[in-house]
């Protein structure tokens, strides 16, 4: 079982909202990343770098899929 599924409603909302923080913190450092790529000498660290933070973004979409449609499931139980 999902450690998100053991949360009450309370901390499944905060959990959400700071999963929705998380994200937004990846978007802003992806967006410096590639802003400060024209300076950066060492190309492959850079992309290395980049991609890290995009796969760390992709999780963090993904758990917070699947944190909401919980939050859906508690919601509405009949759908």
């Amino acid at each position: 079982m999902p450690k998100y599924k053991r949360l009450s409603d309370d901390d499944l909302l905060l959990a959400i909202d700071r999963t929705r923080v998380e994200i937004e913190g990846q978007k802003q450092i992806v967006a410096g990343l590639a802003a400060a790529a024209v300076g950066f000498q060492d190309e492959i660290g850079h992309r290395r770098l980049v991609d890290t933070h995009i796969l760390m973004r992709a999780i963090l979409e993904s758990d917070l899929t699947k944190m909401e449609a919980e939050w859906q499931h508690r919601k509405w139980p009949g759908e």
